[in-house]
């Protein structure tokens, strides 16, 4: 392994991007209605060229947007709405499924065809139920795509009742950012792998996932192809509230963090000993946990240039947690195994529960255990506990999803037309959803309040406006893409025992940053080697110093020295 491609990879992981792809300038108002395919895609020139390139078509908020033909989008797209107003909040507009001319739905609200490409999505709700407000059993999409090379960035929109996916994106080579999302009853009424969130079956460049809710959904979170490459997935601060199925397939990811997540009810089918062997959720005969890994393939290890040794996953306190009445179905399934002879022949039958969800099965567990062969995977802080959101809810949602399960077991699934209704509303109609949303993703277990990275609540910190502020001040605030020498302020700040320091650094060079007392005695030497370009952060620990006044110094190269004070209260 050549030890230039293990820094490489390491430095990926701790680049922040932005939202670059929204400061644009150019803005047009949309009209409502069934207007909105003609508007956008004939504003075109007489030869069939954007009228302003990289426009901003702007949705109005509380309005209604039919799509009767497919958005096919091969040129820089960005479709926004107004930031909601807390004091006097109004539903997002809202992108539904309209009819063609021979009266069928429009499957497909937006499909991305073009290669080297910007897209930017904010504040939409895209309602995946259609006006009739009927749950179908159909596979209809809200994105679809094939371009290669596409920078996609989706902020604070929502995903309501999709059955197929969310988003199915088999691009090569794509830069997807996902932020502030609510992915909110994706249900396929008879088939437990419909339903998914986020699918990508190419070669990925970045998968970010940062503060979204999964709420009621099915299938897949996380979806890359297995046998190509994925350069980077960041989950960090998720919460996702029960699947059906397991939420991640990802056997041969070579650089992920999962960081700071719930992971509430996941996998509620269990696992029946022919569907292991069959490989529904995993592979190798190995019933799965919610993560979950294999060894990459010889050709994968080839087509890269790397080895098993190369690979980095970082798990560090998540929370995840079985409910018990999902527990005890699974306890009370009957699940019949066969019994064979030496010579594979069945000789008899015994019985057993389903396997129920684990945070990591017994091959995925000896990975990590393995670090000779895995020295960059890590799992920190995992906890079970259960985070006890609103008893009303929780109750609602898993009394709905063990009811679909049982009908589902006992036959009367993918057969059927239709299942037992799943999606959770609380009384509201289906389609003319209700804003803001009745359900509540806080919780009221104090342990995870204080039980993230930096000291806030687990999970999407949306549910949390202060916290999230806090959060965005340190994690994400305006890093544009092209990089610049800045030293970020602390967080916390006064702090205890310790504190992230973030910096950015605009060219290749040699960095050190460095921590001293009052009294210009250094302290503490956090790094001191060449840095590339980009984003950066270390935490500083000040266990071992007493209470006081500290400065940290930033220097890159022999042109750049910033210094700032924080405060260690202890």
């Amino acid at each position: 392994m050549k030890p230039k491609l293990v820094i490489n990879l390491i430095l990926i992981i701790s680049v922040i991007f932005s939202f670059k792809v929204f400061a644009q300038t150019d803005e047009v108002i949309v009209p409502p209605g069934p207007e909105i395919f003609d508007f956008i895609m004939g504003d075109t020139t007489s030869t069939g060229e954007r009228n302003v390139p990289g426009r901003v078509y702007k949705l109005e908020r509380g309005q209604i947007y039919i799509f009767t033909e497919t958005l096919e989008i091969d040129f820089d797209f960005y479709l926004v709405a107004d930031d909601d107003d807390p004091n006097n909040p109004v539903r997002p507009p809202m992108l539904v499924k309209g009819v063609h001319p021979d009266g069928s739905l429009v499957e497909n609200l937006i499909n991305i065809t073009g290669d080297n490409i910007k897209i930017g999505l904010k504040n939409l709700l895209f309602q995946g139920v259609p006006m009739d407000g009927k749950y179908r059993n159909d596979w209809t999409l809200a994105l679809s795509g094939t371009g290669t090379n596409v920078h996609m960035e989706i902020d604070n929109c929502v995903f309501n009742g999709w059955s197929y996916a969310a988003m199915d994106l088999p691009m090569k080579n794509i830069k997807l950012y996902l932020r502030n999302n609510y992915f909110r009853n994706l249900v396929q009424p008879v088939h437990p792998f419909g339903g998914q969130d986020v699918a990508t079956y190419n070669a990925n460049d970045t998968l970010i996932y940062e503060n979204n809710t999964f709420f009621n959904t099915s299938a897949y979170i996380v979806l890359p192809q297995p046998d190509e490459r994925c350069n980077y997935i960041k989950f960090d601060h998720n919460t996702i509230f029960t699947t059906i199925i397991n939420p991640f397939f990802v056997p041969s990811i070579q650089n992920a963090e999962f960081t700071n997540n719930i992971f509430y009810g996941i996998l509620a089918m269990g696992q029946k000993h022919e569907e292991i062997e069959a490989g529904w959720y995993g592979w190798d005969n190995a019933a799965v946990g919610i993560m979950n890994y294999d060894t990459m393939s010889t050709e994968l290890q080839q087509k890269l240039g790397m080895e098993e040794s190369a690979r980095r996953i970082v798990h560090k306190n998540n929370v995840w947690f079985n409910p018990q009445k999902i527990v005890d179905y699974w306890t009370a399934f009957v699940d019949s195994i066969p019994v064979t002879d030496v010579n594979g022949d069945t000789t008899g039958w015994t019985t057993q529960p389903l396997t129920p969800t684990v945070w990591m099965n017994a091959n995925t567990q000896a990975m990590f255990d393995d670090k000779d062969n895995y020295p960059n995977f890590i799992d920190e802080n995992t906890i079970y506990a259960d985070p006890e959101f609103d008893p009303t809810m929780a109750a609602a949602v898993i009394d709905s999803v063990v009811n679909w399960v049982s009908w589902w077991r006992n036959g009367l699934g993918w057969e059927s037309s239709d299942g037992p209704a799943r999606q959770i509303n609380f009384g509201n109609d289906n389609f003319d959803l209700p804003w803001p949303f009745p359900e509540t993703l806080t919780y009221s277990n104090a342990e995870l309040a204080t039980a993230s990275t930096e000291g806030l609540h687990l999970g999407d910190l949306n549910w949390y406006p202060e916290e999230k502020a806090q959060w965005t001040d340190i994690e994400t605030e305006n890093t544009p893409l092209e990089y610049k020498f800045t030293l970020y302020q602390n967080y916390p700040n006064p702090f205890n025992p310790s504190t992230v320091i973030k910096f950015s650094i605009k060219e290749q060079s040699n960095v050190s940053l460095d921590v001293f007392n009052t009294l210009g005695q250094k302290v503490a030497t956090l790094i001191n080697k060449e840095l590339s370009a980009g984003n950066y952060k270390y935490t500083f620990d000040g266990s071992k110093l007493s209470s006081g006044v500290y400065f940290y110094r930033l220097k890159s190269g022999n042109s750049f020295v910033q210094i700032k004070k924080m405060l260690l209260l202890k």
